[in-house]
């Protein structure tokens, strides 16, 4: 769980290699945030090695980002 912009959200960070199993390991982290009508998605999707810095830039993205007309406060 996270709080965006005073709004609960959910996250979820996989790892893979897309179809085929050949190509490079990419890591995504994904947040969705309920709204009234719809859910909106933050995605960050980046090589697996350089994740761990990648994630810092987006939690600093995410405490900055502001939800209008969410469904959960």
């Amino acid at each position: 769980m996270h709080e965006i912009g005073g709004s609960k959200a959910v996250g979820l960070v996989a790892t893979g290699t897309g179809e085929g199993g050949d190509g490079p390991r990419i890591e995504q982290h994904w947040v969705a945030v309920p709204r009234q009508r719809d859910i909106v998605v933050l995605l960050l999707s980046t090589p697996e090695a350089s994740f761990p810095a990648d994630e810092r830039t987006f939690g600093k993205m995410l405490a900055s980002v502001e939800i209008r007309g969410s469904a959960q406060k």
